[in-house]
């Protein structure tokens, strides 16, 4: 009978061992998930008695000062770009449109030359004859204005 109680003693002991283990296993792995997701233990502080948060939030804030130095610094010398204004020309048939309005092209070169600022013309087919549609682009070009098709 010596040996029965023996050997349940030993299977006892394998048991709790058994258990012990998987719990501990369990445990670090929920530790791990938290962990990974960015929750924060005491458990793992940096030995100070403060969260690593708390220094990591400090440097950041402090890159962020230092970001908007830069951003500062490069929006001065952006603001001096101008912008760059469209301005539609439809050739319909042997017809200019501009601003809604039927217009010569003669006419029409002289409204653009008068637009201050920089602009492209953008150039609008609608059943256009390729002979004003060349005339436009000729004219453009002869009085170096800007054109996209």
């Amino acid at each position: 009978m010596k040996s029965d109680n023996s050997s349940l003693g030993e299977k006892f002991k394998r048991a709790v061992i058994g258990c012990s283990t998987v719990l501990t296993l369990a445990v670090l792995a929920v530790v791990g998930l938290f962990k990974g997701c960015g929750a924060s233990f005491s458990l793992f502080s940096n030995g100070s008695g403060t969260n690593s948060d708390a220094s990591s939030s400090s440097e950041s804030q402090e890159s962020s000062e230092v970001t908007q130095e830069a951003i500062t610094d490069s929006e001065t010398t952006e603001i001096t770009e101008e912008a760059v204004t469209i301005i539609e020309v439809t050739v319909s048939g042997s017809e200019y449109i501009y601003e809604n309005s039927t217009i010569g092209l003669d006419d029409l070169i002289n409204e653009l030359k008068e637009i201050n600022g920089k602009f492209i013309v953008e150039i609008k087919d609608d059943n256009s004859s390729k002979k004003a549609y060349d005339a436009l682009k000729a004219k453009l070009e002869s009085n170096n204005i800007s054109y996209s098709e």
